[in-house]
C-alpha cells in the first residue's frame, strides 16, 4: 500500500519539475531572457483501490464485502490492512493407525491326548486391546507363528485364523504342515493379502464351522494329529511385527497425529515507523476452518493444540495469540461434520499481534483421534483419509491512527541502470528552470489526513533542502475527510491554495548534488490529533484523493539552444 500511497506524492513532485514539459519559442532571435509562464490547470483522481498495488503487498487485500460462516459480515470495507486468506495445511491419516510389536507372544496350547484322533483348540489373540477391529484392511505388517514339537514322533498340524480372508480368492487364513519329532518351525501370514471382518462375538468359540468366536480379538484356531494313542506336546507362539492398518471399521485407540506448522510471510517493510503507538484496530477477526475427507466418520478428532505466533525476520518470536488468556486453543470436531469458529479482539489478543507488524505468521496446530465409546463399535477411517485445516486472518482498515508515519526513499535520476524520477534529457530541462511557484487544491474523500515532508539528500543522505511552502514551512497538510457515526467519509476535507515553492539555488542543488528524494507522510484518522486518538474511521477502496494544480514557473529561454 506505502508504495503506491507514496507515489502521489511523487507525482506532485514530478509537477514541481514541469519546466521539461514546456515548449519554447524557436522563432525568436533575440538574446536570452527569463519569462514567466503560467501553468495551465492540471487536475486528476486517485482511488484507493488505484493507488493500492496489491500483487506487491501481500498483506493488502480488496474485496467488496466479506461474510462469516458465523452469519456476521463486513460490508462496504474492501480494505483489509492484514488479508491472511486460506493458510492451510493438512493431516493425512497414511501409517498413523498401528498395532505395535507384541512384547510377549500368546501360545495356543495343541497338547494332549490324540488317542489317533484330533487335538483341536483356540485362542482370542489381541495384540492391543485399545484397538477392536469389526473389519480392517491392512498395509503391512504379519503375524509370526513359532510351531514347537517337543513330542518324540512326527506331528500334522493345521492353523486356521477364520476371520482373514486371502484378497485373491477369498480363502480362509490357514496352514497346513508336518513337523518333525523334537523341532521347531515357523509360518508367517502377511496382512496385507488379506481383508479382515471380525466373527459375531457370541460368548463361545466355534472351532468347526467357525460362525462365530467368544470375545473380541483375532480368533485362532489349531488342530494336531498324530499316529496311535500318545501324548503330544505342541504349542503355538503367536506373535506380529508392527502392523499398520489402511482401513478399520470398529473401534480407534486414541492416535496423536503429528503436528504441522504452516507460515505466512506478511510483507510488512521496515519502512513503517512508530506503527504500535499510533494506530488502533478493530473488527479484527481470526477465523478457523476444519474438515475432515474420505471414509471416516463416527470419529471425534481433538483439534489439540492451535497457535499463531508472530515472528520478526530472524526468527525472533514476538507475540503469540492468546485465547481467553492462554497461549493456544483446544477443540474438537466431529469427522463429516464442518467446523468452523471465529475470533476477535474481545477473545484474543490479535490487535496486539498486528502491531507488532510481523514479517512472519506461523500457524501451528496437532490433531488427536480419540477412540469412542465402549458402546460406539462403528467407527470407520482409513489412511486415505486427511484432516483439512485452514486459517484466515482478517485486519480490515477500520482504524483510529494518530501520526502514523510512512516513509520512502526514490531515486531522483537515472544512473546506471537504475530508473529515477528524471531520465538525463528531463535533467538537461531542469537546469533552464529559475524558480517555480506551485499551488495546489485537494478535495480529500480518504478518513485519514496526511502532513506530507519532502526532503532532497546527496548519496551519503545529508539534507540539501527540503520542499517548502509560501509560508516557509516544510510540511503539506491535507486534512481528512468527515466521517459520519460509523465512520464513513460523507464529505471531504479540503486544501485550497496550498503553495510550494521551489528557488534556483535549490534547483541547483538539486542537479549538481541531488541523489535522493525521501517522502514522509504522517496520517491522522478523522478526529485524531495532538496525543489524542479520534474514534474509528472506515477506509475503503472507492474513497478517493481529487487535485487540482497551477501556478507559475520562471524559465531561461535560449533561442539559439538546439531545443
Amino acid at each position: 500500500m506505502k508504495n503506491k500511497m507514496l507515489q502521489f506524492f511523487i507525482l506532485l513532485l514530478g509537477l514541481i519539475f514541469l519546466t521539461q514539459c514546456i515548449d519554447t519559442p524557436k522563432e525568436v532571435v533575440a538574446p536570452k531572457w527569463d519569462v514567466e509562464i503560467n501553468l495551465p490547470v492540471k487536475k486528476d483522481r486517485f482511488t484507493l483501490a488505484e493507488i493500492i498495488d496489491s500483487s506487491n503487498n501481500a498483506n493488502i487485500g480488496i474485496l467488496d464485502s466479506l461474510e462469516f460462516q458465523d452469519g456476521t459480515s463486513i460490508t462496504g470495507d474492501s480494505l483489509y490492512f492484514l488479508f491472511v486468506q486460506d493458510l492451510e495445511a493438512n493431516s493425512t491419516i497414511q501409517d498413523t493407525l498401528r498395532i505395535p510389536v507384541s512384547l510377549a507372544p500368546d501360545t495356543l496350547d495343541l497338547s494332549g491326548s490324540s488317542s489317533g484322533g484330533v487335538i483341536t483348540n483356540a485362542i482370542i489373540y489381541n495384540p492391543d486391546p485399545e484397538y477392536h477391529l469389526i473389519e480392517a484392511q491392512f498395509r503391512s505388517g504379519s503375524f509370526d507363528i513359532r510351531l514347537v514339537n517337543s513330542s518324540a514322533f512326527q506331528v500334522e498340524y493345521e492353523i486356521i485364523v477364520p476371520g482373514f480372508k486371502r484378497k485373491s480368492d477369498g480363502a480362509l487364513m490357514q496352514d497346513v504342515g508336518t513337523i518333525a519329532a523334537n523341532t521347531a518351525s515357523r509360518i508367517s501370514f502377511p496382512l496385507a493379502d488379506y481383508n479382515y471382518k471380525e466373527l459375531p462375538v457370541a460368548g463361545i468359540n466355534d472351532l468347526f464351522n467357525y460362525s462365530v468366536q467368544a470375545t473380541q480379538g483375532f480368533f485362532f484356531v489349531g488342530k494336531v494329529r498324530a499316529s496311535g494313542s500318545v501324548n503330544v506336546d505342541f504349542i503355538s507362539e503367536i506373535n506380529n511385527d508392527d502392523i499398520t492398518l489402511s482401513k478399520l471399521v470398529g473401534r480407534i485407540k486414541t492416535t496423536e497425529l503429528e503436528y504441522f506448522e504452516e507460515n505466512y510471510e506478511t510483507g510488512f517493510g521496515n519502512d513503517i515507523k512508530n506503527f504500535e503507538e499510533s494506530i488502533r484496530f478493530r473488527d479484527t477477526r481470526l477465523a478457523i476452518r476444519a474438515r475432515t475427507s474420505g471414509e471416516m466418520k463416527n470419529l471425534k478428532i481433538v483439534m489439540d493444540s492451535l497457535t499463531v505466533v508472530g515472528f520478526d525476520k530472524s526468527g525472533n518470536q514476538l507475540l503469540p495469540i492468546t485465547f481467553d488468556g492462554k497461549n493456544y486453543f483446544k477443540d474438537s470436531l466431529t469427522a463429516g461434520i464442518g467446523y468452523y469458529n471465529v475470533f476477535n479482539q474481545h477473545n484474543t489478543n490479535l490487535n496486539d499481534l498486528f502491531l507488532k507488524l510481523p514479517d512472519v505468521i506461523r500457524v501451528g496446530n496437532r490433531f488427536i483421534l480419540k477412540k469412542g465409546d465402549e458402546a460406539e463399535e462403528n467407527q470407520t477411517i482409513s489412511d486415505s483419509d486427511s484432516i483439512h485445516f485452514r486459517a484466515n486472518l482478517f485486519a480490515p482498515l477500520i482504524v483510529s491512527m494518530l501520526n502514523a508515519t510512512y516513509a520512502d526513499t526514490v531515486t531522483l535520476f537515472d544512473s546506471f541502470g537504475e530508473d529515477g524520477i528524471f531520465s538525463d534529457d528531463a535533467k538537461k530541462e531542469l537546469n533552464k528552470g529559475n524558480s517555480a511557484k506551485l499551488s495546489l487544491d485537494i478535495t480529500n474523500m480518504i478518513a485519514l489526513g496526511m502532513t506530507v515532508i519532502t526532503q532532497i539528500v546527496d548519496q551519503n543522505y545529508n539534507q540539501l533542502f527540503a520542499l517548502k511552502n509560501a509560508s516557509g514551512q516544510s510540511s503539506l497538510v491535507i486534512p481528512s475527510a468527515n466521517v459520519n457515526d460509523d465512520g464513513v467519509p460523507i464529505s471531504p476535507g479540503l486544501s485550497d491554495g496550498l503553495t510550494l515553492q521551489l528557488t534556483k539555488e535549490e534547483i541547483n542543488l538539486l542537479l549538481d548534488q541531488g541523489k535522493y528524494v525521501i517522502i514522509s507522510v504522517a496520517f491522522n484518522s478523522t478526529g485524531s490529533s495532538g496525543n489524542t486518538f479520534g474514534p474509528y474511521a472506515r477506509v475503503r477502496a472507492k474513497d478517493y484523493i481529487d487535485y487540482r494544480l497551477y501556478g507559475q514557473v520562471n524559465y531561461r529561454v535560449d533561442p539559439d539552444s538546439e531545443n
